[in-house]
Order: C-alpha cells, then structure tokens, then sequence
C-alpha cells in the first residue's frame, strides 16, 4: 500500500482574475499485490496487479488562456491507472545471466477529456488501453563480458473518449517499439570497455495523431580504469553520433534530447 500527496500552487498575475491564483491537492493511495511461483530451480512465475496515477497537475502548469478549461482541470482530481502483469524468469549459463519476458495490460480509467455537453471545460470519462510484452537479458556471457539487453512492444489506444477524431487514436508520447542494449567487456583487469545502442520507434505528440516524433537511435561509450582497488576512473560519451531527436513532445512544441555530450568521473570508495 503507498499513499501520495501532491500539491500544485500556480500564480499567474497577468491573467483573468478566476485563474491568478490555482491551488489543488491530490490525496490518493494506491496498492499492488502479486504472487511468485518457482516451479524449477533457477526460475520463477510471477503475476502482479496494482493502481497507480497521474496527479491533476501532471505536467506542472496549467495553462490559463481558457479560464472555464483551467478551472474544470484543477478541480477534477488526477487520473488512475490499473496494471495486471505476468511474466517469467529464469538463470541461463549456470546462473550467469538472467533472462526474462512479461506480458502486461495497463488501462487509464478515467482519462481526461472534453465535457460532451461543453467543450470548454474536461470530465474524466475517458479511457487508454495498453497492452504489450517486454523481454530482457541480464548478466554476464563470459567471465569478462556483461550485457544487458531488453526489447518492448507496446500497443495502446484511446478506447473512449468524448471526441470522435480521437477514438482508437494512441496516446501521445507512446512508441511501439523500444529496445535497448548495453555491454561492457573487462580488456584487463584494470581496463573495462562498453557500449550501448538505444532505440525508440515512433509517436504521436498529439491526441488527433497529426504530429509525428520521428523514431531515433542514440549510441554511447565508455571506458573504465582502475587505479587502485577503491578508485576508478570513468569516460562516458553520451549520444555518440550526435544525433538530433525529440526526448518529450507535446500538441505544438517538443524538447530535444541531449547533444553529444563527454563526462570525466572519478569513483571512490572508503
């Protein structure tokens, strides 16, 4: 069980006088309750469900532009989501790596949208479906070589909703596809290499699903020495080809992911 309390204060001066001042609180709790079966050694069933949700204020600003849209947001209290999930694992390679697979169902019960009977302000009456699999390995292939590797699909869609153009649209910011992989590779017993490759499909950044954020892959690299038992010098290169992508979008603007970016780290431990 988890009990949250999120509270949103916004002060915008310049704007009509109902909405200057917005402030709303979220109190809500939350559980999760799963099971775990071993049916052989070195592996394990799992099923899970719970709730979660996103506060009323979930992207941090609420725009003011429209008082009766303002309003009617800070007011309807936050959307809640219910998660069933099972999966399996198991320990390869006399228990060196560890792989594992998932299929899972989300729903949004209550998304925000529109009031049918006036569009200017919003009703939670909504609702997303997703479901999807995820699989991953995780460990160590040789002695020196680690690895850790996952790939999800995901597919989800606006189910109900108050606005015709945006039935069985997909949310925003939902890819289909992810993958991701990481290694690293002990050269010495001083020196560790790595490298890794980050992909993310394409999405929407809108609900009328009329602005694309293109997929993109991201590349990185590290090098590690150690110095001495306790101290460990690190180079990192982040987004190695530079790439120019979208980390977030919204309906009219997005922000990019970061450029290439190096960072020197000095570890130590006493």
């Amino acid at each position: 069980m988890r009990y949250d309390q999120f509270r949103f204060v916004q002060d915008a001066p310049v704007a009509a006088p109902s909405v200057q001042h917005l402030d709303h609180t979220d109190k809500i709790t939350n559980w999760r309750v799963g099971a775990v079966y071993h049916p052989w050694d070195n592996s394990s069933l799992y099923v899970m469900r719970g709730t979660s949700f996103n506060p009323t204020a979930d992207g941090l600003t609420i725009s003011v532009t429209t008082p009766a849209t303002a309003l009617s947001i800070i007011k309807l209290g936050p959307e809640k989501t219910e998660t069933t999930e099972v999966g399996v694992k198991a320990a390869v390679l006399k228990g060196r790596l560890t792989l594992a697979s998932a299929i899972f169902e989300t729903e949004k019960t209550n998304l925000r949208v529109p009031d049918p009977a006036n569009s200017t302000v919003q009703v939670l009456e909504g609702l997303v479906r997703v479901r999807g699999f995820e699989t991953s390995a995780t460990g160590n292939l040789t002695d020196q070589w680690a690895v850790i590797a996952s790939y999800s699909h995901i597919n989800a869609k606006i189910v109900k909703t108050s606005v015709a153009a945006q039935l069985n649209n997909e949310p925003q910011i939902t890819p289909e596809h992810t993958f991701s992989l990481w290694t690293t590779y002990d050269a010495t017993p001083q020196l560790q290499v790595g490298g890794g490759a980050f992909y993310v499909g394409s999405s929407w950044a809108d609900l009328p699903n009329t602005a694309i954020v293109p997929a993109y892959w991201r590349f990185d690299a590290m090098a590690a020495y150690k110095l001495k038992k306790d101290t460990t010098l690190q180079f990192n290169i982040y987004n190695l080809t530079n790439k120019y992508y979208f980390a977030s979008a919204y309906t009219n603007w997005a922000v990019p992911g970061a450029s290439r970016t190096a960072a020197l780290t000095l570890r130590t431990r006493f």
